[in-house]
């Protein structure tokens, strides 16, 4: 059930940062009135979701340093 929980949590679209999405959707989860004998399992999903998160937070910043040094001359662009 958790599992299934968890993979609804993905958005399957969002505006802003997906990075961002994430992390408050993480925070929800830790809010989250749960019994004891599911906290670890939660707690474990959280950390997943988290470094899923700094994931897309990374490849974000990439792709924003990226647009930002290129994007009036880069041929690989869709930009200007």
């Amino acid at each position: 059930m958790l599992n299934v929980f968890m993979e609804r949590l993905y958005p399957n679209s969002w505006s802003g940062s997906l990075a961002d999405t994430l992390t408050n959707r993480a925070e929800l989860l830790e809010a989250l009135p749960v019994k004891e004998d599911y906290r670890s399992q939660l707690s474990e999903k959280i950390k997943e979701l988290r470094k899923l998160a700094e994931k897309k937070c990374v490849s974000e910043a990439k792709r924003s340093r990226h647009e930002s040094n290129h994007l009036s001359k880069c041929n690989d662009c869709f930009y200007g």
